[in-house]
């Protein structure tokens, strides 16, 4: 099931800085006049040639920022794309090629990649989460999305000490061809939670319930979440649940929202 591919377009990357106080005078919700061009922050990729969105941020401990999406060429589809702008919006150029870092999981071009999620763990290094497409475990050529986390180093490249040359496709242990996940979050911890649907995971006998995953910082289901660290509920409230979000709550418990039925939940 392909529900994450993404039409394409002829849009670039941005970031936009709102003023919750009042530097240099501005009024709340003013473009910060402290970064970029009144707030504002336009980021081409190969000279606005490719086709690029931005999907996540993360502001790391040094005050800099991390701005995240998928970029794609007018003939191919969408990989991970990542750059690092200093705290006034400036592009570090020290960090990937010039700024910016770019991969996919996959050498096919065809095939998407979907980013969501970028945290920083200690020592600067930084997870990304997202999903990827692969041939699915019945008919190779019906291809789904399943979760893909990659590790760069804080100077922005893969980091080899990761899965495999840095990146990790998360396998799913049902023979499942009709899945998706939404965009995942991470714990302060470091560890990536992810919500979907799935069918037939393990045997829902044809109907979508919710489907959790928990990862470790390595990548790896986490085995304290449940057993293996898939959830599929089958009862209970959750199993009527159709989950779009997902977050944290102060004490750290995880919301899950979505629809049931026709009625919010």
């Amino acid at each position: 099931m392909s529900t994450g591919r993404r039409p394409k377009g002829t849009l670039s990357a941005f970031l936009i800085l709102l003023v919750t106080g009042s530097p240099l005078l501005a009024d709340d919700g003013d473009g910060d006049p402290t970064f970029g061009d009144n707030g504002l922050v336009v980021i081409g990729w190969n000279g606005g040639l490719d086709i690029a969105r931005g999907r996540a941020a993360a502001s790391l401990a040094d005050g800099s920022l991390l701005v995240g999406g998928e970029v794609a060429t007018v003939t191919g589809n969408g990989a991970f794309g990542i750059v690092k702008l200093g705290p006034t919006g400036l592009l570090n150029i020290g960090f990937g090629t010039g700024g910016f870092t770019r991969f996919a999981f996959s050498d096919d071009e065809d095939r998407f990649n979907n980013l969501g999620d970028i945290v920083e763990l200690p020592g600067g290094s930084i997870l990304l989460a997202g999903s990827t497409e692969v041939d699915g475990p019945v008919d190779p050529l019906d291809l789904i999305f399943v979760p893909a986390v990659a590790k760069l180093t804080s100077g922005g490249d893969l980091d080899p000490s990761f899965g495999t040359g840095g990146l990790q496709i998360v396998s799913l242990p049902w023979p499942s061809e009709d899945i998706y996940f939404q965009r995942p979050i991470h714990q302060p911890d470091g560890k990536l939670l992810f919500v979907g649907s799935c069918v037939q995971c393990p045997d829902n006998e044809g109907q979508y319930y919710p489907t959790f995953l928990r990862l470790t910082t390595d990548g790896e289901p986490d085995t304290s979440f449940s057993g293996d660290g898939w959830l599929t509920p089958s009862s209970g409230p959750v199993s009527n649940v159709y989950p779009s979000e997902l977050a944290l709550d102060g004490a750290g418990r995880i919301l899950v929202f979505g629809t049931s039925g026709t009625d919010y939940a």
